[in-house]
């Protein structure tokens, strides 16, 4: 007789990471900022201090990003 085991997976929760994407074209510079969490008001928080921090740095995009 076949005997049962369960398999249980735990997996440590890990920060959120911002990626950035950056690309030079003939205007100057865009990006993408991707930034992901649980809580909306703090990922929107954070992706706007990226923002702000890419404008000041590459100049200030029509589109932002």
């Amino acid at each position: 007789m076949a005997e049962k085991v369960d398999v249980t997976h735990f997996y440590a929760r890990q920060d959120p990471q911002v990626e950035i994407e950056i690309e030079r074209n003939s205007r100057g510079y865009n990006w993408r900022v991707r930034y992901k969490g649980e809580n909306s008001e703090e990922v929107l928080e954070k992706i706007k201090e990226v923002d702000l921090k890419l404008r000041s740095e590459y100049g200030n995009s029509k589109k932002g990003g």
